[in-house]
């Protein structure tokens, strides 16, 4: 469902720099390695504010390592409308709506 919400929503920029104050799982070194940077990531966000990355945590953690400056994301917007809970278990996000 969450994927389905998010298909109209556009491919957009991120400063990696915006993002690095969420708590991010322990990256697998050769999951990391082959993320693919190409694929944008998924980004919570609640009143304006990123909130956490729901898919992707390896992708942001090899731009990082890179150097790159801006990285590929997909906003997902925690609204009045939905209430986005995330919980994180076993170092993954699960969303409950």
């Amino acid at each position: 469902e969450v994927l389905e919400d998010l298909r109209d929503e556009p491919v957009i920029s991120l400063e990696v720099a915006s993002l690095t104050h969420l708590r991010r799982t322990t990256t697998e070194p050769d999951r990391k390695e082959n993320a693919d940077l190409s694929f944008p990531i998924i980004v919570v966000a609640k009143d304006d504010k990123f909130q956490s990355i729901l898919d992707g945590n390896h992708r942001l953690q090899k731009a990082i390592d890179k150097g790159e400056t801006h990285i590929s994301a997909k906003i997902l917007k925690a609204t009045n409308k939905k209430t986005i809970d995330i919980e994180r278990q076993d170092g993954y996000a699960y969303v409950s709506q």
